[in-house]
Order: C-alpha cells, then structure tokens, then sequence
C-alpha cells in the first residue's frame, strides 16, 4: 500500500517501506536497495541543472552523459542520463526538469540514482511516484 507525503505544497505517493527524508527545499526517497529520488525546488532550476550535472563530471571519472526525454503521465521530463563506474558498480543518474503550466507548480529538479540494475527494476515505481506528483483528486 502506498504511502501519501505532503511537501511545498505537493503530494506524493511512494512505496511505504521506503524512507522519507526532506530538508528545507529538498526531498529525498531511498529505496531499501539504495536507488532514490530527490526532488528539489530551486529558486533558479536552469541554474541547479547545469551545477548538479558539473557536480557529477568532477565527482566521477569518465562519467558518460546522453539526453533523456520521458513521458510520465501527460508531462514531458527532459535533461540528462549520465553514468559511471563507482566501486565496480556501473550507477545510474537520470537529472531533470519538471515544469507545468500550472499557474502554482514551481519548477521542480529530479534525481533518480542507484546501481543500473536497480534503476531498471525499479524505474516504473519511480514513474508511478512522479506522476503522482501531477494527480488532483484524492
């Protein structure tokens, strides 16, 4: 059964065994495997994109970076997909932008992280999860 989490004025459903931590402008969700999602709300998201990414290609060696557009629900997510070799896993970054035309909807900035594998198993959960950022019913 999933979980609600109320945050900025957004709601969000996430699977209950995995864990929750936020901080003034940022959500993280972990899954008990160790991939996770954060979401943060910057005041300049164009401006965060480029200095996460730049974060990334100075933390890892060799890190390989490619578009990525997706279709969650009826909102197009375009940025990133950069990958790396960490302790001899090969990691998984997907880093993008969610805007609305939604007059209160801030623009948003999404990590998802984990091992490859992790991120492929788990990808629809991580859909399911952003696309519920969008619902409007109870």
């Amino acid at each position: 059964m999933p979980d609600r989490y109320l945050w900025n004025g957004l709601r969000l459903m996430y699977p209950e065994n995995w864990s929750v931590q936020e901080e003034e402008q940022t959500l993280n969700i972990e899954s008990p495997s160790g991939a996770f999602l954060t979401i943060t709300c910057p005041d300049d998201v164009t401006q965060a994109f480029d200095k996460m990414r730049k974060a990334m290609e100075a933390e890892y060696d060799e890190v390989e970076t490619e578009p990525l557009s997706r279709i969650v629900g009826e909102s197009l997510l375009e940025g990133i997909t950069q990958r790396f070799v960490y302790l001899d896993l090969i990691v998984t970054s997907h880093i993008f932008t969610v805007e609305t035309e939604e007059e209160d909807f801030a623009p948003l900035l999404v990590q998802i992280q984990g091992e490859d594998r992790d991120i492929e198993k788990n990808m629809p959960v991580f859909d399911a999860m952003l696309a519920s950022l969008f619902q409007t019913d109870d």
